[in-house]
């Protein structure tokens, strides 16, 4: 969890560390430590806002994010920039990488960064820029087409659960909303 943000962008946060989750307003207040009747006004209210989505599967009413809302996005990148804040903070020598990352786009598009699994992952446009950033950078460094990044995606959910945002959020919740249905079938609890 991350600290010094309000309550609704950790609602949002439980989304963010896992977009394949549908969870219950029971679930989301237990998670968050937070009393019921609040979390359940503050999602009845994301829900009608369209920032969460409803699945009823029985008599539970189990949410999840909607990519697909421009607010919702706004929100998960207030959030990874919170949780990019406090990465940078354990670990000072990805400001050296940050510095890198913005002087590299300024030749190459680079569509989204993250850290993931002690790796900065980059996403660029098509082969011909891969290939540049794939001879010029470290091993600290994977690169992808954005296609290959959602195959990737698709075929290992270490990152999507475990990783942090460095740039260009909403280029990252855009890749990811163009295959959520696969992630959701592939990785949610539900599809199990």
């Amino acid at each position: 969890m991350v600290i010094g943000v309000d309550l609704k962008t950790e609602i949002v946060g439980l989304f963010a560390e896992d977009i394949t989750s549908f969870l219950s307003i029971l679930q989301i207040s237990k998670k968050l430590n937070k009393a019921y009747p609040y979390i359940h006004k503050v999602v009845s209210k994301f829900l009608e806002e369209e920032i969460l989505k409803k699945t009823t599967i029985g008599n539970a009413h189990l949410c999840t994010i909607n990519l697909h809302n421009e607010e919702t996005i706004i929100l998960l990148s207030l959030y990874e920039l919170q949780k990019k804040k406090q990465l940078l903070k354990t670990q000072p020598t990805l400001n050296e990488k940050l510095k890198l990352i913005s002087e590299i786009k300024k030749e190459v598009p680079i569509q989204t960064a993250l850290y993931s699994n002690k790796k900065i992952i980059l996403v660029t446009n098509n082969q011909f820029y891969k290939k540049t950033l794939d001879r010029e950078l470290t091993k600290d460094f994977v690169v992808y087409t954005k296609e290959e990044f959602q195959e990737q995606l698709l075929s290992d959910s270490s990152i999507i659960h475990a990783h942090t945002l460095l740039y260009q959020y909403e280029k990252y919740y855009e890749t990811v909303g163009e295959i959520e249905q696969e992630l959701k079938i592939k990785y949610s609890l539900l599809a199990n």
